[in-house]
């Protein structure tokens, strides 16, 4: 439902299109290629060798470096910049946002000072990245930041130099990511948690809020609490009772007969499944048992076979599933 919302809303107030022109306050340097459709706005400026794809909207005092190079349809924000980079299609910049700038490196000399190291590398943005307000990334210092295509940063987080996000990445508010950390596909980062340098965090991992990681985390994984460790373990180790069961009927048994324990049932699964504990729901409301919950992670089957079957370059001739997958389909 929230999707169809998503989409829907989207519908009826769209993003605004581009106002082709330049403003007559903006500065576009000698060399720099604006594509057709663009919108450069009050003081904003562009510089030598920069390439703005078609339909780009440079927002009032945006900032795009030399020779940054910037896919169709990207809006880079009010106050925002961006330099030392290669960004494909759609990629927003929210204002204040800044990409590229030197990373956080130095060698301590033998007195104690400090003595920069320069910063070599770039930043590479995949399709459809978002970075939010006031977020940062750091260019790399010998090799390149990079994030994958559809990864969303929100407001405030800090990418260090040299850091690799997969594809479709959540990044939520005030995260810290070191330098060298490496990031799989699909993995989220909540609010506020630290990341420390050169780590490994698997595909589809989840980072709680406020979590402190100082070791790898597999693929699949949760992790919560500083330090950092497995959700499940923590949840034992601070008196909670994770157990499995065949069904959300049995969980909902187990509220029955404890009824002064808060049970929550973990469900997984897709419309095959959802039925089942939507059954369990309406029985727990008959039964008038307000000690029993869903913690809802059921998924839908056609949009992702939409979108397998929808990728570009993609070869598949047909689909071997189980027979109540077919139904669904």
């Amino acid at each position: 439902p929230y999707l169809g919302f998503a989409r829907l809303a989207a519908r009826l107030h769209p993003r605004p299109p581009p106002r082709p022109g330049r403003h007559p306050s903006a500065v576009v340097e000698p060399g720099a290629r604006i594509g057709e459709g663009c919108e450069i706005g009050p003081f904003a400026v562009i510089g030598a060798g920069a390439e703005i794809g078609a339909g780009c909207v440079i927002g009032p005092h945006a900032v795009v470096g030399e020779c940054v190079v910037l896919g169709e349809g990207c809006r880079i924000g009010a106050h925002a910049s961006i330099t030392h980079c290669l960004a494909g299609r759609g990629v927003v910049l929210h204002p204040g946002a800044r990409v590229g700038q030197e990373g956080f490196g130095f060698a301590v000399t033998p007195d104690g000072g400090f003595e920069t190291m320069p910063q070599l590398g770039r930043v590479i943005l995949g399709d459809g990245v978002e970075i939010g307000a006031n977020a940062c990334v750091d260019r790399g210092s010998q090799g390149d930041t990079v994030l994958g295509a559809g990864t969303r940063l929100d407001n405030l987080v800090q990418v260090g130099h040299n850091v690799r996000i997969g594809r479709s990445c959540v990044i939520v508010a005030q995260v810290g990511i070191a330098g060298s950390a490496q990031l799989g596909d699909g993995v989220t980062m909540a609010g506020q948690a630290g990341l420390a340098g050169h780590l490994r965090i698997g595909d589809r991992a989840r980072v709680g809020a406020q979590a402190g990681v100082m070791n790898d985390v597999p693929a699949g994984m949760d992790v919560v609490g500083s330090p950092a460790w497995p959700a499940k373990e923590t949840l034992r180790a601070s008196g909670g009772d994770v157990r499995v069961v065949y069904s959300a009927l049995d969980a909902l048994e187990v509220a029955a007969g404890e009824p002064g324990r808060e049970v929550v049932f973990f469900a997984v699964g897709f419309e095959t499944t959802a039925p089942g504990t939507a059954l369990a729901v309406l029985d727990a409301r008959r039964r008038g048992l307000r000690n029993f919950s869903v913690l809802s992670a059921h998924v839908r089957v056609p949009p992702a076979l939409e979108a397998i079957l929808g990728a570009p370059g993609g070869r598949i001739d047909g689909l071997l599933a189980p027979g109540h997958v077919c139904t669904v389909q």
